[in-house]
């Protein structure tokens, strides 16, 4: 299971909304909530593009950069928004620490400036042997 799927069940368990309903068109509060905290976390944990993270509940890359821009406004002026942000915050970081293995990896950029970087990774979700 992807850092991305276990943030996708963790909010759809605590938030009480299915992931058929974050992925449908519906404009209830409570699912634009979900899917705007699972864009936020996702965004946050992960390497993804915003097009990959989109396509997990069938969203354009604009909408993830909207939900992000939009949660981080309401945190700093709802202290409730950020309570309920910071509980998910610490379930989904103990969800994700469990059983995984950070690699480091050396990269090498290709082009006329060559360079070589170490790149950290959580194994289960950027880099598989």
């Amino acid at each position: 299971m992807t850092a991305s799927q276990i943030i996708l069940r963790v909010i759809s368990d605590n938030l009480k909304i299915t992931i058929d309903q974050m992925k449908s068109d519906s404009v209830d509060r409570n699912v634009v909530k979900a899917r705007h905290f699972v864009f936020y976390f996702v965004r946050s944990y992960t390497k993804l593009y915003l097009s990959s993270i989109g396509k997990l509940l069938l969203k354009d890359h604009s909408s993830v950069s909207y939900a992000y821009k939009n949660v981080t406004n309401l945190v700093s002026i709802y202290p409730d928004y950020m309570d309920e942000l910071n509980k998910l915050k610490l379930i989904i970081e103990r969800k994700l620490s469990i059983g995984n293995h950070v690699i480091m990896k050396q990269v090498e950029t290709k082009g006329r400036r060559s360079k070589k970087y170490d790149e950290v990774f959580m194994e289960n979700d950027f880099y598989k042997n």
